[in-house]
């Protein structure tokens, strides 16, 4: 769910309804502000969780680029009210920008950065936080301050950017690094939170609880729940157990790991040596702390399946392989910047386009060779239309792609 104010005049934005009602309120209702910033029932709360949220306002963000894609997210992360926000991007401002970033205008063309241009109307959502504009390229001594570091435009060399993405992989702890570009109707999006990033929550779905109808003695023993309802875990789901008559020890226990049997049954621990289970009792799904490793950006480009089999996602099954396609591409118009001073492909030129198609013919060729990441044969219509149309940022394509990071 995204918000758009259009602010023409100071407005306050009370700090705990950030990011949630959205409630734009003036100074004559500061005092009911206070008593709704305390408010247990704060949508923030729900949709990100007080743990969340917590960490959230602790956070040091720093977005390279402001064109639509920067600009939303540094939108919506303000909304949410981290610790402070810093923008990168001395690109002076162009005519084509004011069609994606709407708090730029016509009369800042060529006088003033991307950042500084919407700066000042960025915050006004939220003035609780601190949102600076970087004046020259971060360095890594800058990056060790940061929390999560978003890059959205190329305004970097990409061997750069991956040197960025190792940088912050080597720290301790890790900070956060995501890379996502909107490239006319084609983007990406790259996420890398370090080799052990633990998380809490895998799903975002609440528990579900059954009522057990029997537990048995034995190695391991067996679970079997009411037959009006079929229960809905899965290999390696833990859940606890309470108020099971009999069988006082597992009631006693936090939390038992699971392997599915049918839709009424399951196996947990050894139970061979628990007293007898004279009644049933509830049976209810535990989140537990997952670890997650991170693949590199340089791996990731390089061999993106070998990073994580699910990376690559055919939005249409009609268009079977197009994702492969997409990533040679991708690949190819990288190498393209690093030929051509870390310029796009012209916008609906055919010589750049050209370039692009015998770059992914190239890599790909390449790719062959060494057995890596590669595709039969280079549909050349995908990459030239990925070339023509690279430089051009779509608003709803930018909004779009902000959901899925």
């Amino acid at each position: 769910l995204f918000f758009f104010f259009k602010q023409k005049t100071a407005y306050e934005i009370l700090s705990g309804l950030v990011g949630s009602e959205m409630c734009i309120r003036d100074r004559s209702t500061w005092d009911l502000d206070l008593q709704m910033q305390k408010r247990d029932d704060s949508r923030t709360i729900f949709a990100y969780g007080a743990d969340t949220l917590a960490r959230i306002t602790q956070m040091r963000i720093l977005i390279i680029g402001m064109r639509g894609m920067g600009f939303e997210i540094a939108k919506n992360i303000i909304l949410t009210g981290p610790k402070a926000v810093t923008l990168y991007d001395p690109t002076l401002v162009k005519i084509n920008d004011v069609g994606t970033n709407f708090y730029i205008n016509e009369s800042q063309v060529g006088k003033v950065s991307r950042a500084q241009a919407c700066s000042t109307q960025l915050k006004e959502l939220n003035p609780y936080i601190e949102i600076d504009v970087l004046p020259a390229e971060p360095t890594n001594e800058l990056l060790k301050t940061y929390s999560v570091i978003f890059v959205t435009e190329l305004l970097l060399p990409i061997k750069r950017i991956k040197e960025i993405d190792a940088f912050c992989r080597a720290s301790n702890p890790a900070i956060g690094f995501i890379f996502t570009m909107a490239m006319g109707l084609y983007g990406f999006t790259f996420v890398d939170f370090g080799q052990k990033f633990v998380v809490k929550d895998a799903n975002g779905e609440n528990v579900s609880s059954f009522v057990v109808a029997l537990i048995t003695q034995g190695n391991p023993g067996i679970v079997r729940i009411h037959e009006e309802k079929r229960h809905n875990f899965n290999d390696g789901d833990y859940v606890k157990f309470r108020e099971v008559e009999g069988m006082p020890e597992l009631n006693a226990m936090p939390g038992v790991q699971i392997k599915v049997i049918d839709k009424h049954s399951f196996s947990i621990c050894d139970t061979s040596k628990f007293k007898d289970c004279t009644k049933g009792g509830i049976v209810e799904g535990i989140k537990m702390p997952t670890e997650i490793s991170f693949k590199a950006l340089a791996d990731s480009l390089e061999n993106p399946l070998k990073s994580a089999q699910d990376c690559l996602i055919n939005a249409d099954l009609r268009l079977f392989g197009r994702a492969e396609q997409l990533h040679i591409g991708l690949e190819a118009i990288f190498a393209f910047t690093e030929k051509n001073n870390n310029n796009l492909p012209r916008l609906n030129n055919a010589d750049d386009a050209n370039a692009v198609i015998a770059l992914a013919k190239a890599i790909n060729e390449e790719a062959k060779a060494k057995k890596t990441f590669f595709v039969e044969k280079v549909d050349e219509e995908v990459i030239r239309n990925m070339a023509r149309f690279a430089a051009a940022e779509i608003c709803t394509v930018c909004s779009l792609s902000l959901i899925h990071i």
